[in-house]
């Protein structure tokens, strides 16, 4: 949601770019994007006087652009450049070198309370977080067969268990050894079957009956006077192996696998200490986030390699999630959120929409219905301008908010643990609570509706469109920005770059493609190699009749 106050701010204080700059202009008309019509200098340098402003409370940052009118006046577009394609609000205000500042001023102000007032139904019309499980806490997951039944593992108490989707709760302690649950693993293909890892004690647990007892299986796992911690556990269905992430054992810590979920053979080499795993249902391969970066194994474990291109230079990766039947990974740090379209062994950074630096050691989960939908958990930080909690991305990371309707009005020191998404009926289910304060120590079980999520199926675009796709890397961007684009068919692509005028600035690409993800980058220049100034750019891609346009802006 726009902070509106903040738009107004950028107004007044950029009062003499309007006043000045887009007053003075004068344009006798619009012309069409695809017409590539000729401006003259001083048209092409009206549409880049830009002027920004963050809000810090949201993180979203908005621009102030003259734009040219229709007839003989000028206007004013303010764009939220954390997401591109959208105009907050365009001001088409006719003859306004005659209008005056105090018109424009309130001009501004009646739009800005008409856009407030629908913009507060929309935040009410928001999916609403709900309680769930009070006083519950702990690591969370849903039958695959059967979404009314839910474990959450407590601590040292044992596993609770309901059979009607959390009205009433069942403890069962038999067996129960694990003083610091941090994952269950459910087998899809027998449900009965359950793992828990954790530790510091008990590395895992074992239960055949659905939960109801359980049995030590933590045998090959080897730990020193750190203990066991078993921060994930992973099943391959294809070939019936488990696999675990054990970040404790000090020399012992790392990626380990089971042919019966009981006894374990460690896998990987001395070299990392893993965190986050996730197999690639594809290819069987494997990949691991650790305290030193990114790695993958090709060969189940025999050989492994450190993919950190792109990544931050403190190493530390807390999750891996990825996209089913591609490609694409993603993955949170203790420095925000990074993509990758290629396995791992390239990264791009998706924080541009993100104020400051978070740790989002709190969960990660891509909805399998929706690959665009994203959440992500960060830890609380008690600086209001970088709030904790959970994040959400509805576009494949290219812009993320603060998605917190519903829970604890106290953003600032509110934390994510443990998040879980129940693919059956796309409801998210987290572990919130608020860390400092007088409220410290308050932890319970939250869950928010499948209406966040839509599904492939109910969005108004064909197979094809929804293949076809362009994206970039940053944006907005300085120096240099990564196009990513994919191709549904074999044929000739083109991506050009033009001003908001219809002039064409440069052409990027011109040749035969095979379908699948590509990258190109673009450094803010013409055809002639001369950088082009600050302002708003379009990046067209055509595949025969299908074309998509994206907007660029380069603040220098």
């Amino acid at each position: 949601m726009p902070n509106w106050h903040g738009v107004l701010e950028l107004v007044f204080l950029k009062n003499n770019i309007i006043e000045h700059k887009c007053q003075s202009r004068r344009f006798s008309q619009l012309p069409d994007f695809y017409n590539g019509k000729s401006v003259t200098p001083a048209e092409e340098e009206a549409l880049n006087d830009v002027a920004s402003w963050k809000d810090p409370r949201t993180g979203k940052e908005y621009a102030l652009v003259c734009l040219p009118i229709a007839g003989s006046g000028s206007g004013v577009a303010v764009v939220d450049v954390t997401a591109p394609n959208l105009f907050v609000l365009v001001l088409n205000v006719k003859h306004l070198m005659n209008s005056g500042g105090v018109k424009m001023r309130k001009y501004f102000i009646v739009t800005i309370l008409v856009l407030l007032s629908c913009t507060k139904l929309t935040r009410a019309q928001e999916p609403q977080w709900e309680l769930f499980a009070e006083g519950l806490s702990g690591p969370i997951a849903v039958d695959p067969t059967d979404s009314d039944i839910i474990y959450i593992a407590s601590g040292t108490a044992g596993m609770r268990k309901t059979t009607d989707g959390g009205e009433t709760w069942n403890l069962y302690s038999e067996g129960w050894g694990i003083g610091t649950p941090r994952d269950i693993l459910i087998n899809m293909d027998n449900p009965q079957e359950i793992l828990v890892g954790g530790g510091p004690f008990v590395g895992v647990l074992k239960s055949t009956d659905g939960g109801q007892t359980w049995m030590r299986a933590d045998n090959g796992l080897r730990f020193d006077h750190h203990g066991f911690l078993v921060y994930q556990l992973a099943f391959d269905r294809q070939k019936g192996i488990y696999y675990l992430a054990d970040l404790g054992g000090g020399a012992f810590c790392g990626i380990y696998r089971s042919a019966d979920g009981v006894n374990w053979q460690l896998i990987s080499p001395p070299t990392f200490c893993p965190l986050g795993l996730v197999l690639d249902e594809l290819n069987g391969n494997i990949y691991v986030g650790a305290d030193n970066g990114f790695w993958k194994s090709v060969d189940a474990g025999s050989t492994w390699v450190a993919y950190n291109r792109g990544l931050d230079t403190n190493g530390l990766i807390w999750d891996v999630a990825k996209l089913k039947n591609s490609k694409t990974l993603y993955t949170t740090t203790s420095e925000g959120i990074y993509k990758s379209f290629d396995g791992g062994e390239n990264w791009f950074s998706v924080n541009d929409s993100i104020t400051g630096q978070l740790d989002f050691r709190g969960g990660l989960v891509v909805a399998e219905a929706d690959t665009n939908t994203i959440f992500a958990g960060a830890e609380a930080t008690l600086d209001p301008a970088r709030p904790g909690g959970i994040y959400l991305s509805r576009d494949g990371g290219d812009s993320w908010e603060l998605y917190d309707f519903g829970l604890p009005d106290s953003s600032v020191d509110l934390h994510a643990f443990n998040l879980f998404l129940d693919n059956q009926t796309n409801v998210l289910y987290g572990r919130i609570g608020l860390l400092f304060g007088e409220s410290r120590g308050e932890v319970n079980m939250y869950r928010l509706s499948n209406a966040v999520i839509t599904k492939v199926a109910e969005r108004p675009h064909s197979v094809y469109q929804a293949q076809f796709a362009l994206k970039s890397y940053p944006n907005p961007f300085n120096s240099q920005t990564t196009l990513v684009y994919s191709v549904p068919l074999s044929g000739r692509v083109t991506v050009r770059i033009f001003n908001i005028l219809g002039k064409e600035v440069v052409r990027l690409l011109d040749e035969q493609m095979s379908p699948g993800e590509f990258r190109i980058s673009w450094g803010g220049s013409n055809e002639e190699g001369r950088q082009v100034p600050s302002g708003i750019y379009l990046a067209r891609m055509q595949l025969g009749r299908e074309v998509t346009t994206i907007k660029l802006l380069i603040l220098k």
